[in-house]
């Protein structure tokens, strides 16, 4: 993510509530968080964990990173920020259930905390978004739609879906 969506959606959080950031790549969202909130973060790719360990610190963000397939960990905070990766053999892929972790996991996993943000890719299906039963909000930067982010639980819109506009809100 930008880091003006970043920012943004990190704020969206209830104030000093825990986190889980389950795909957090090189730490953009984690940063944002972690200033915030307190963020236990995760990736699969040990090199990405590194530069998100260090971006964290670097950001002074209440942030504890570890390399880890988060489908093996159990997940222990009040809120989950996925970011599941949308590609494969470099490809970018529609369907949720291609995602990695694929979208079944993120619901299952989501449905055991107070509630989750889960990033998409702004052209997944209606009928996936509504199983996830969220509310979705797609966001646009600059007057370019960037992503679609499900909000669960607690997060979870009154609209079933709406639009941002950023950076002016």
């Amino acid at each position: 993510s930008g880091d003006t969506i970043a920012k943004w959606r990190a704020s969206k959080f209830p104030v000093d509530s825990s986190i889980t950031d389950t795909c957090c790549g090189i730490g953009g969202d984690s940063m944002n968080l972690g200033r915030l909130h307190t963020v236990f973060a995760y990736d699969i790719d040990r090199s990405a964990a590194k530069c998100a360990k260090h971006n964290c610190e670097v950001a002074n963000a209440k942030v504890r990173v570890q390399t880890a397939d988060v489908t093996n960990q159990v997940i222990k905070s009040d809120f989950i920020f996925f970011d599941p990766s949308r590609r494969v053999n470099g490809k970018r892929v529609k369907r949720g259930e291609d995602y990695q972790p694929p979208l079944e996991f993120i619901s299952s996993a989501s449905s055991r905390c107070a509630g989750a943000a889960i990033k998409v890719s702004p052209g997944i299906s209606d009928e996936e978004l509504d199983a996830l039963n969220g509310s979705v909000e797609f966001v646009s930067v600059s007057g370019e739609c960037k992503e679609a982010i499900i909000w669960t639980g607690q997060l979870k819109s009154p609209h079933k879906r709406k639009a941002t506009l950023l950076p002016s809100g």
